[in-house]
């Protein structure tokens, strides 16, 4: 993937003493995105979670899929070995508005 900066802007969800999702805002060519990574046992639970809900009460779970995300230098580096089009359904573009 291109050059980005990040920064985590959630405390990471852990289960069991081990994380398992985390949420970082990507600048990508001078653009904001949101991202969730969680670990696919996560998002199947997530799943499975909101199966009974309602659809528009439901937990996004539009979430990358990571094998670890327990430490985050190891998730940047992972997620800068993909390619942007991996990645990119993943993004959620941040509005800029103005103050």
């Amino acid at each position: 993937m291109k050059e980005f900066d990040y920064r985590e802007i959630t405390e990471p969800v852990e289960q069991g003493g081990i994380v398992v999702k985390r949420d970082l805002m990507l600048r990508i060519d001078k653009r904001d995105y949101l991202l969730s990574i969680a670990t696919p046992k996560f998002i199947d639970n997530l799943r499975e979670y909101n199966k009974p809900i309602e659809e528009e009460l439901q937990i996004d779970d539009n979430i990358l899929p990571m094998d670890s995300v327990s430490d985050l230098d190891e998730v940047v580096d992972k997620l800068s070995q993909m390619k942007l089009e991996e990645v990119a359904p993943y993004l959620v573009e941040q509005e800029v508005t103005a103050s």
